[in-house]
């Protein structure tokens, strides 16, 4: 499973078009990623992941599955 999200995926599931509002959103979200060759925004499930739960990794704390 590729764990890359690319930025048409973002620009999906974010509802925006423009690079910068993507990039708004990311850091305002606290997700991390990184520039791309093209100069778009790309991330991972994990970081995606890792801003919804917060700090908490440990799925017996939350109860939740880490996908």
């Amino acid at each position: 499973m590729n764990s890359l999200i690319s930025f048409n995926n973002l620009q999906e599931w974010f509802g925006y078009e423009r690079r910068s509002d993507i990039i708004r959103k990311l850091k305002d979200e606290g997700i991390s990623y990184t520039l791309g060759k093209d100069g778009n925004p790309i991330t991972t499930i994990e970081a995606i992941n890792k801003s919804l739960l917060g700090t908490v990794q440990d799925d017996e704390k939350t109860g939740w599955e880490i996908a």
